[in-house]
């Protein structure tokens, strides 16, 4: 099979709804048909090899067909998951849907819907990509505030309290601070503006909502998790105590 970075269902298997379908080996050129007074009618085939470019417009395609549009993101999701776990690193990934995927969007389908919703997708991947949190790490990490999360060695600090933990599963953690926030979602949403708080309950619905998956992606968890921080901590008040998180030092 062609090496594409899409997902793409075997032949003879059954497709998820978001799989790409195998295109084979060939692809049907043109078909011309002919026949003359004495010879009866006859057509003839014309094939061509199947490259990555047949797969990249086939992307194209669903993509722009996925009704409703919100739904577009999880599509994208299903198909970056397995390369981001086989590969570590969605980079490569995320470089070829901007380029090969979104540009051709965005010059041929401006207006609909679907574009739009491709681009909110990747301005998102690589905002937590790009911008992780100053100075997190696998074995430890420094946040300037004070919120809790289970099984983690993270030292939250803040002018007025610094609180040591240690890092364990990351799915737990965020299944963790998910609990805790959402309890808090009240109380932040009468000390927060509007615009806070809405983007903190989108990342917050939209983390939940990875963490029901069968088998969660754990680099997309911790991006998801680490973005989610970082909205936390560049609010002006105190969220770690709004969630009950135990003070040390």
């Amino acid at each position: 099979m062609i090496e594409t970075p899409y997902r793409i269902a075997p032949r003879g298997t059954v497709e998820h709804e978001f799989d790409l379908f195998d295109m084979g080996d060939k692809q049907v050129n043109f078909i011309m048909g002919f026949s003359g007074r004495d010879t009866p009618f006859r057509s003839v085939t014309s094939e061509v090899d199947t490259t990555a470019e047949d797969y990249d417009k086939q992307f194209r395609e669903k993509a722009i067909k996925i009704d409703p549009p919100q739904r577009v993101r999880d599509f994208l999701d299903y198909q970056l998951q397995p390369y981001t776990e086989a590969h570590k690193d969605p980079t490569a990934f995320l470089d070829h849907f901007e380029y090969v995927i979104l540009h051709w969007l965005e010059q041929h389908r401006t207006k609909l819907p679907n574009t739009a919703a491709a681009r909110a997708w990747f301005n998102k991947n690589m905002d937590n990509i790009k911008k992780p949190i100053e100075g997190d790490r696998a074995s430890s990490t420094t946040i300037n505030n004070n919120i809790n999360a289970s099984n983690s060695n993270v030292q939250f600090q803040s002018p007025n309290a610094t609180q040591n933990v240690h890092i364990g599963d990351e799915v737990q953690d965020a299944r963790t601070l998910v609990q805790q926030l959402s309890a808090a979602l009240p109380e932040i949403k009468n000390q927060a503006t509007t615009e806070q708080f809405n983007e903190i309950k989108e990342e917050l619905e939209f983390l939940t909502k990875k963490l029901e998956a069968t088998t969660p992606s754990k680099p997309l968890i911790k991006t998801l998790k680490e973005e989610l921080v970082k909205r936390l901590i560049g609010l002006p008040f105190d969220v770690a105590k709004i969630m009950g998180v135990q003070q040390l030092g």
